[in-house]
């Protein structure tokens, strides 16, 4: 069965910079995966990085540093408040019943996105003390990072010290104005009455209701918001001990009345190098943020409520009507000012690194990883109903707590060659995750009180390896395998990816080019969820990908170029089934249904038509090519299943596949 979405993306972005001199080198780069990350660098990676300068502007979100420069990404917040969340998918959907989010790693540590009721935990990290934002698309670059990188891997790397002075001292103020581009169209109050008056038809108590008021209830809600953004940072090299300090004060008002975002962040980076061998660094990334949500409901009754009606009436009180159950809608500023909700997140990273280069062998460096991540997070909302004699009041107190630990030891093994191999590179790994979670809920509506909770906890193990061999100064051929395993479970998952690259820049056809200063093809597969699970009726999806691409650049670098098709196959794909009612405790069971299909063409292009000393004149271009099918259901599933809101089937079942 196919039919399906396709989708075309397309995104231009300009750049200009004036006295280029005081700004760092902006570009998308074709990068690799270095030691900070699972493991040493391969010329077969394909990661893209953004470094600083980011995308201008008095950002909460360090979403917004990137939004629109990497093909193939689509970031979109869930709505327009300051510390909104956001979905951000890459390369189209790969499941119907689960989180299309990417891993995201904060300097090694994983951190999660968090649901949409203890809004957008990125938020808390704070975009000015962010260096660089690498992005792993390809399989050969994710399957090092295990269960759900097949959505893709973000890696934030915060700022390190990278002056050689003994102090260096910036501070950064900044401003902004945030506003409603333009409106819906609705009624003025003489249509709305006219309107009425004809759909009433002389119903004269209804029409008593209509006012004499001309009432724009979208300005009522609506504002200019204010934004304000305080950066200090001091940073130093004293006899190679290397820190950096910064500390950020944020306060932002959303275009919806009543809401605001404010944020205190430090972030903290140490660095020590002994005998020329060993290097210790300390990482601490601490926020403390508070956000007010304005009621979003208020929209959509400014679009609705009563033009004819006054805001407030002339003792001061909201007006509302008495027959409110017949007009459907509330007083929007009404609703606003009687509602509360209320949002304090604490979060928390410290990260100790240790790396030691073995003086026995060439090349040949042990690492070891400690980090923590502490999330506490308490939301408060409330809202207060009074009319005549009736009030009633309603309450929800959440409380959200994780403690996630990681510890991770490395080998890593990386030589360069004189002769027939010139480069190898190698790697194995073995890290231990644990988190524990507390979540807690007491409601109050009117009279009854509510409480909920639950305290999960897990732990994995996982281990894995890298080999990489360069033939030649131009062939490289490498692999990758990971195995995670949960604690006190017989069961494991791999994960496993190859990867081939030809630098023909350096072959004797295109190396007396004058056209190219570098082209390279490649080309990679990679299995995602491999499991000695056996069960009938449920066993994990499993994701292949394979990836085709070219890099060059030309001009002396001015102008780079990269060209990519990929074949997304994601096999085993749980969806949720209806089932007759009292078969079970539930009327939906989970199964494996089908596959999901994602093809599509990325293009990312860069250029420097002027560089000199007075102005820097950056272009970048990506456009991306994708198509998603839902393919191969069983023929029992498919008129019961349940699609979330961005899956729509509507062509007849031509076939069917047996298990």
């Amino acid at each position: 069965m196919k039919n399906l979405l396709s989708i075309l993306i397309f995104c231009f972005i300009l750049f200009i910079g004036i006295k280029a001199e005081c700004l760092a080198q902006t570009k998308i780069e074709i990068d690799s995966l270095d030691s900070k990350n699972n493991f040493k660098s391969s010329s077969c990676d394909t990661i893209k990085t953004i470094r600083n300068p980011f995308n201008k502007g008095n950002f909460i979100a360090w979403q917004d540093l990137v939004k629109g420069r990497i093909s193939g990404v689509q970031i979109t917040p869930y709505d327009g408040s300051p510390g909104a969340n956001f979905s951000i998918i890459m390369r189209g959907a790969a499941s119907l019943n689960r989180d299309e989010q990417p891993l995201i790693y904060l300097n090694d540590m994983p951190i999660t996105f968090g649901s949409d009721e203890f809004g957008n935990l990125l938020s808390t990290i704070n975009p000015k003390d962010i260096d660089s934002i690498q992005f792993l698309k390809n399989a050969s670059e994710t399957v090092a990072f295990g269960a759900g990188a097949h959505n893709g891997v973000i890696l934030i790397n915060m700022k390190e010290a990278s002056t050689r002075k003994k102090l260096d001292i910036s501070f950064t103020n900044a401003a902004s104005f945030s506003f409603r581009k333009n409106q819906i169209d609705v009624l003025n109050s003489d249509e709305y009455r006219s309107e009425m008056i004809n759909f009433l038809e002389g119903n004269q108590e209804d029409l008593n209701l209509l006012g004499n008021s001309d009432t724009d209830w979208q300005d009522e809600v609506y504002r200019t918001g204010f934004g304000r953004d305080h950066h200090l940072s001091a940073a130093g090299n004293i006899n190679k001990f290397k820190y950096r300090l910064g500390i950020g004060l944020s306060n932002k008002d959303g275009v919806l009345k009543k809401s605001n975002y404010k944020r205190n962040s430090i972030h903290l980076n140490i660095s020590k190098e002994f005998f020329n061998s060993l290097q210790l660094t300390f990482n601490a990334n601490l926020s403390d943020s508070q956000e007010n949500v304005g009621n979003k409901e208020a929209i959509s009754d400014a679009y609705s409520f009563d033009p004819t009606l006054p805001a407030n009436e002339n003792s001061g009180a909201y007006y509302y009507h008495e027959h409110y159950g017949r007009w459907y809608s509330m007083n929007p500023l009404w609703r606003i000012n009687n509602s509360k909700n209320k949002l304090n997140t604490k979060q928390e990273y410290w990260q100790l690194n240790a790396k030691y280069n073995l003086p026995f062998i060439d090349g040949l460096a042990l690492s070891g990883l400690l980090s923590k991540n502490i999330t506490d997070a308490d939301r408060i909302t409330a809202f207060e109903y009074s009319e005549n004699n009736y009030s009633f009041y309603n309450s929800e107190d959440t409380h959200y707590r994780s403690n996630t630990n990681l510890q991770k030891i490395k080998l890593d093994y990386d030589l360069k060659l004189n002769g027939f191999v010139s480069k190898l590179i190698g790697g194995i790994y073995y890290q231990n995750q644990t988190i524990r979670e507390e979540f807690e809920r007491n409601l109050e509506y009117g009279e009854s009180i509510i409480k909920e909770w639950f305290r999960p906890k897990g732990e994995l193990k996982s281990y894995g390896g890298m080999f990489d061999i360069e033939f030649l100064d131009k062939y490289t051929i490498g692999t990758v395998y990971r195995r995670n395993k949960a604690k006190d479970s017989d069961y494991h998952i791999d994960y496993s990816g190859v990867y081939f690259s030809w630098n023909l820049g350096k072959e004797g056809f295109l190396n007396t080019s004058s056209l190219f200063d570098e082209f390279t093809l490649r080309a990679s597969y990679g299995l995602h969820g491999k499991s000695n699970i056996k069960n009938k009726y449920l066993v994990p999806e499993r994701h292949h990908s394979t990836n085709i691409g070219i890099d060059f650049s030309s001009f002396n670098h001015r102008l780079s170029t990269s060209i990519e098709y990929y074949h997304l196959k994601h096999k085993n794909v749980i969806g949720l089934i209806q089932i007759a009612a009292g078969s079970g405790y539930s009327n939906s069971i989970l199964r494996n249904i089908g596959y999901i299909s994602n093809k599509g063409i990325e293009l990312s292009v860069f250029a420097e038509p002027i560089v000199s000393k007075q102005l820097k004149w950056l272009l970048q271009f990506n456009a991306s090519y994708n198509k998603n099918e839902l393919d191969r259901f069983k023929a029992n599933d498919i008129n019961h299943l349940s699609l979330p809101g961005n899956y729509c089937i509507t062509s007849k079942l031509i076939g069917q596949i047996d298990t």
